[in-house]
């Protein structure tokens, strides 16, 4: 299993990253999905979030990764996939950024196939909101999943700087 190591940078591992941000830098490689995953999972059950709702940006923050590193970065496992997260006012904010160009247009319309491309409806599904942004210098998906107020006990809530997996 792959484990998530602090970047040269001293940025602490994911258990010390309190409070209410999260942030990592992966490896582009499929194997390392899990351990984000989990990890992941770990924070967002700290800040003590309906189960159902923890399920959902589970769901959607793997299915943003797992599109960074096949098409993003084409599962080369020498690129890297950012994800940060937020809890901020009622609202988990999960950033997800890559240094591939795999959207054209994030106008187009989705038209999944029969065995792919169902990730992206997933995404706009589970989200309140959600945007993908691709430029020159990569793709970035922005999703923002509403959650009661009582869960966000941490008001002005920043992202984290990432650390490497």
């Amino acid at each position: 299993m792959a484990m998530l190591a602090p970047m040269s940078r001293e940025v602490p591992p994911v258990d010390q990253v309190g409070g209410s941000s999260f942030a990592v830098h992966l490896a582009a490689a499929p194997e390392h999905i899990a351990t984000f995953r989990h990890e992941l999972r770990h924070w967002l059950q700290g800040l003590a979030l309906d189960p159902a709702r923890i399920y959902d940006i589970l769901l959607a923050a793997g299915e943003a990764v797992t599109n960074a590193i096949e098409h993003g970065s084409c599962s080369d496992a020498t690129q890297s996939v950012s994800v940060q997260a937020a809890l901020h006012k009622g609202t988990v904010t999960v950033v997800v950024s890559d240094g591939g160009r795999w959207i054209d247009s994030p106008d187009a319309p989705l038209t999944p196939t029969q065995h792919r491309g169902r990730g992206l409806f997933l995404m706009e599904g589970l989200a309140d909101r959600c945007a993908i942004d691709g430029t020159d210098q990569g793709t970035r998906i922005t999703m923002h999943f509403d959650v009661p107020a009582a869960a966000d006990r941490r008001a002005g809530a920043r992202l984290s700087e990432p650390r490497e997996c």
